[in-house]
């Protein structure tokens, strides 16, 4: 799976299952990017396989670019959450569990 293959299936998941606005969409994508080059070849067992050394490597990185506060905070979301969508479970078929079955997952049936 290349790069592109990732962040289109990434992507897809913001924009169809999350609704993320175009702009969080856009925002979120160069985020897993760039954390996609650090990694060198990736895919999604590596991206699970993620500790949390690696996880402030990368923070510190972007940091040293001279992102402030508010840009690191919002860095870390968007990497928890690619992150966490890594290790739901992709596969090729699929861009992530719909709301629906993460509802029925905590135990609700009204999808809310």
């Amino acid at each position: 799976m290349t790069k592109g293959d990732l962040l289109e299936a990434w992507g897809a998941h913001l924009a169809d299952n999350r609704r993320r606005s175009p702009h969080t969409v856009r925002a979120y994508l160069a985020t897993a990017a760039r954390l996609l080059d650090a990694l060198g070849d990736a895919d999604w067992a590596a991206l699970s396989a993620i500790d949390a050394t690696t996880l402030r490597g990368q923070l510190a990185r972007r940091r040293a670019d001279g992102i402030g506060n508010v840009s690191a905070a919002r860095e870390l979301s968007a990497l928890k959450a690619f992150i966490s969508f890594a290790r739901g479970g992709y596969v090729a078929d699929s861009v992530g569990p719909s709301a629906g079955e993460l509802a029925a997952q905590r135990g609700r049936v009204d999808g809310g």
